[in-house]
């Protein structure tokens, strides 16, 4: 509770209004989080791609990342989780992907010193835990508010996608209900 109402307080509506903007207009959408940040992703990367075509969440599994982002370009958005310790390999994909053209969110801790240069745009968040290692619960809260914002934004291509996963869904996994 604590680090969602800081979080709260560290937050410029106006930079993650343009966020969500962002996302919501993006050619392409790609999400990176390494190591501890990885769950994060996944989880955004996974719900975004319910209510968004062409998302690609960047694994870097086995140092695969080139591969991954070979395609960037102007117009395309990377979301990128980074908290300490800062993984070097993260902040070069941002750089990367910044000089190719693609905007760069990153969601990241209170201080935002380290990713500064990296991102157009730093949405901070308080992750701190109750003992030595963090806590992604705040981080989580913003994910769950930037996805509720997108799909109120993209309602017809949300209903689309959604009805393609059930499709997809209903043939695949399950006997009934």
């Amino acid at each position: 509770v604590n680090n969602i109402e800081a979080t709260l307080r560290l937050q410029d509506t106006e930079k993650l209004d343009l966020a969500v903007d962002w996302i919501s207009s993006a050619n392409h959408n790609y999400v990176l989080g390494l190591r501890t940040c990885f769950s994060p992703a996944f989880y955004l990367a996974v719900v975004l791609s319910q209510i968004k075509k062409k998302v690609r969440l960047i694994q870097g599994i086995a140092s695969t990342y080139p591969e991954e982002i070979t395609d960037v370009e102007e117009g395309d958005v990377c979301t990128v989780f980074s908290f300490p310790r800062f993984y070097k390999e993260t902040v070069n994909i941002a750089h990367f992907m910044r000089r190719r053209g693609a905007k760069v969110i990153i969601i990241t801790g209170k201080d935002i010193r380290p990713v500064k240069p990296y991102g157009d745009i730093i949405i901070p968040c308080s992750a701190v835990g109750p003992s030595f290692k963090d806590s992604y619960v705040a981080v989580h809260f913003l994910i769950d508010y930037i996805i509720s914002s997108i799909a109120a934004k993209n309602k017809d291509e949300g209903i689309e996608v959604v009805s393609k996963i059930e499709e997809i869904l209903s043939q695949n996994y399950f006997i009934g209900f």
